[in-house]
């Protein structure tokens, strides 16, 4: 690689680049995932997070990103705001998830309205949605591990 003909912000972002591809982890079970998605936004949490893990070709974790903060027992997700991170980062699939600070983790009906909705979009884009996962403090629920993905 010749670094010559680079600016300092292209070495900057290069230099960054190179460092993130070094500590990708590959998630390979959904309570991985929960486990990652609940360190993201802590214990006792009493409003609904809704979390994209984005994920390279090999399904190695790129960016675990926040991308709502509902109510007590609502998340109104985009997909332009789960979409549009993604095609920055060139993430090849993404898993989604949010939290339920009820304690439950069966999914609502618009939880999977959504999710439906959301797998649509993807397919389209082309960036599959590999799970969603709803977790509370001490359980988890996957789609994908249910069927309904």
């Amino acid at each position: 690689m010749n670094f010559k003909g680079m600016s300092k912000k292209e070495l900057v972002s290069f230099l960054e680049e190179l460092h993130c591809c070094e500590n990708k982890e590959t998630v390979k079970v959904s309570k991985e995932v929960a486990s990652i998605f609940h360190g993201k936004i802590g214990f006792k949490c009493m409003q609904e997070h809704f979390l994209v893990m984005y994920l390279d070709g090999g399904n190695k974790v790129i960016e675990t990103r926040i991308i709502f903060i509902g109510t007590l027992n609502k998340s109104m997700v985009h997909p332009r705001e789960v979409f549009a991170p993604a095609f920055e980062m060139r993430a090849a699939n993404i898993i989604i998830g949010h939290n339920h600070p009820s304690g439950t983790v069966e999914p609502s009906i618009e939880d999977v309205l959504m999710t439906r909705k959301l797998k649509e979009a993807g397919e389209i884009l082309g960036i599959e949605i590999l799970d969603h996962v709803i977790f509370t403090d001490t359980n988890h629920y996957s789609f994908q591990g249910n069927g309904k993905i």
